[in-house]
């Protein structure tokens, strides 16, 4: 047998084993691709789909008003009270345009670069 031949027979055999690794992994990546939709319709799903919740204690904290009077604000369009990183802040928003402002609660003290 030639040589020329038996290089042919051996090129075949490695196509012929490449495409049926190939096949396999076409075949799984298509029953992956239909198996996503299908288990995220029909898996575990959550109660209710809401950020965690922290606890809210307004007890010591200043008056809102006194915190914006204290700080120059003639007017507050949006005022929130927020998570941070040691508790809540109060978030007060003069205009949509400005930078939104950070007080403490229970000192008033502002919070500079919080935004």
């Amino acid at each position: 047998m030639s040589t020329t031949r038996k290089m042919g027979r051996l090129f075949t055999r490695w196509h012929r084993t490449l495409a049926w690794l190939g096949g396999a992994a076409l075949l799984i990546w298509g029953v992956s691709g239909i198996m996503h939709p299908i288990m995220g319709e029909f898996g575990p799903q959550t109660k209710t789909f809401m950020p965690p919740m922290r606890a809210l204690d307004l007890q010591d904290t200043k008056p809102i008003d006194q915190i914006v009077a204290d700080a120059g604000i003639a007017q507050a369009q949006v005022v929130r009270v927020v998570p941070g990183e040691r508790g809540s802040l109060w978030q007060i928003t003069e205009t949509q345009d400005a930078p939104r402002r950070y007080f403490d609660p229970t000192t008033g003290e502002e919070l500079p670069d919080m935004d």
